[in-house]
């Protein structure tokens, strides 16, 4: 993927290595995308297929390929938890708010 979007998380950012499978340009280099893109390795675009189809059902909601590739369901579950588990670190060290237990 060519991901054109300044300022926009992608989903799972934070659990999927987008720098392995997509190229991020900026709207300044939309003239020049055919020539960007030509000008990509092969070994490149390879490396970045290869990365792109390890992760790809990642971003699925449906579970194709059986229980051992998490969806993009599954990705949300463990992204919520990481950010409550977060959450309740910053709470328990601040003495003006309750406990929060999780």
């Amino acid at each position: 993927p060519v991901i054109i979007q300044p300022n926009v998380t992608q989903p799972f950012e934070e659990l999927l290595p987008y720098e392995d499978f997509s190229l991020r340009l900026t709207k300044e280099d939309i003239p020049a995308l055919p020539k960007l893109l030509r000008a990509v390795p092969d070994a490149t675009i390879c490396r970045m297929q290869t990365s792109l189809a390890k992760h790809y059902r990642a971003l699925l909601w449906q579970k194709p390929h059986g229980p051992q590739h998490p969806s993009a369901y599954d990705l949300t579950m463990i992204a919520l938890c990481r950010r409550a588990k977060s959450l309740a670190v910053r709470l328990s060290r601040s003495p003006d708010t309750a406990r929060a237990y999780l």
